[in-house]
């Protein structure tokens, strides 16, 4: 036998244990499908910020070999 849903139930579905578990599931898919979309952008940060550590101490072990190279050189010009 069907009762009809009380006032509360009616405007509110999650006030029932198959409405709270249908507005888990709802979330759950969201949060599924926001990870699985922001994966790729994470993992492109991450390359690009690896790329750039790189680029840095790159950039400091040439700027050491050029001063080691040429470092009186630098200073008689900057004097």
């Amino acid at each position: 036998m069907n009762c009809p849903l009380r006032t509360a139930e009616a405007l509110d579905p999650i006030s029932t244990p198959q409405g709270r578990a249908e507005a888990r599931d709802r979330r759950r898919a969201i949060l599924r499908v926001v990870c699985l979309a922001g994966r790729p952008i994470l993992w492109g940060l991450l390359a690009a910020l690896a790329a750039l550590l790189v680029a840095h101490i790159a950039e400091k072990a040439i700027g050491q070999v050029i001063h080691d190279m040429h470092g009186s050189e630098v200073s008689q010009w900057a004097n």
